[in-house]
């Protein structure tokens, strides 16, 4: 199965989306879209693929002020075609080093990973 059969963004949003008060503060802004639609949307940030195989890490990325667009694979990591798609789009590869994390760790290490690289930490 590809990424697409795993990758639930509304699950996601109403798992981590909640406030400190218990309030949901992100399910309405942050509707499901498939994959193919969401990495096929125009924007001006940096397009980065998470892919354990890439030649860049992250810390080499130059940042533009316009932020980020992070794609991070299910368990199992994403397809090659899935790749080869995301790259089509204007995606750029970066991995994080040696380790392979878990969906969850990965997506919270490479938030802060790119923060603190880049000055936001």
């Amino acid at each position: 199965a590809g990424a697409a059969d795993h990758w639930c963004p509304r699950r996601f949003t109403l798992q981590h989306g909640r406030s400190s008060r218990g309030a949901d503060t992100r399910a309405d802004r942050h509707p499901v879209v498939q994959i193919n639609e969401w990495i096929s949307q125009s924007t001006r940030q940096l397009r980065i693929t998470l892919h354990p195989q890439a030649t860049k890490g992250i810390k080499h990325l130059t940042i533009p002020s316009t932020g980020v667009r992070l794609l991070i694979g299910p368990e199992g990591g994403f397809s090659e075609t899935e790749v080869y798609s995301t790259e089509e789009v204007g995606f750029q590869t970066a991995h994080m080093g040696p380790r392979v994390l878990r969906t969850e760790t990965a997506a919270i290490a490479a938030i802060a990973s790119l923060q603190s690289i880049h000055g936001d930490l």
